[in-house]
C-alpha cells in the first residue's frame, strides 16, 4: 500500500473521531478535511478497495444505503440545492464518495481549489451533520 492509499487509516484506527460522521462496522462516513464546499463529507468502506468497481455488488449497494441518511443530514444542515455525489478514485487508492452540497455542476468540479477551514471548524460542521441525521 503507498501513502495515497492510508489516507482514510487514521479514521479507521480512531484517531480522528471528532472529524467521523457516523460509523458502522463497514463503513465510515467522515468531514473532508480540505472541502470543495462548506459541509463536504466522505463516506468510504473500512476495507481498503482501489475503487468501486472492486466491491461486490452487495458490498455497493449497502455503501449507498449507507451514504443516504448522511446525505440527508448535509441537506438538511447546509442550505444548498441538493446534495451531489461523485466517485473520482485518482488521489486516494480506496473507494469512496464524495458527498457535497451543491448549488451547480461547478460545486462538484475537484480542479477547483479546496476550502482552507479550521479543524475546531470542521469539528462543529460534523457536529451539526451527526445531530441531524435520522
Amino acid at each position: 500500500m503507498n501513502s495515497s492509499e492510508s489516507h482514510f487509516l487514521p479514521f479507521i484506527r480512531g484517531e480522528k473521531p471528532a472529524l467521523v460522521i457516523v460509523e458502522s462496522d463497514r463503513f465510515l462516513a467522515v468531514i473532508e478535511e480540505k472541502p470543495l464546499v462548506e459541509g463536504h463529507c466522505v463516506v468510504f468502506p473500512k476495507k481498503v478497495q482501489d475503487t468501486w468497481t472492486d466491491l461486490s455488488d452487495q458490498d455497493l449497494s449497502d455503501l449507498m444505503v449507507f451514504a443516504k441518511p448522511i446525505a440527508q443530514s448535509i441537506q438538511k444542515t447546509v442550505p444548498c440545492v441538493k446534495v451531489g455525489m461523485a466517485m473520482i478514485g485518482l488521489q486516494v487508492r480506496h473507494v469512496h464518495i464524495h458527498l457535497v452540497p451543491i448549488h451547480s455542476a461547478d460545486d462538484l468540479n475537484f480542479t477547483r481549489p479546496k476550502l482552507t477551514i479550521t479543524e475546531a471548524h470542521l469539528n462543529a460542521m460534523a457536529v451539526r451533520i451527526r445531530q441531524n441525521l435520522t
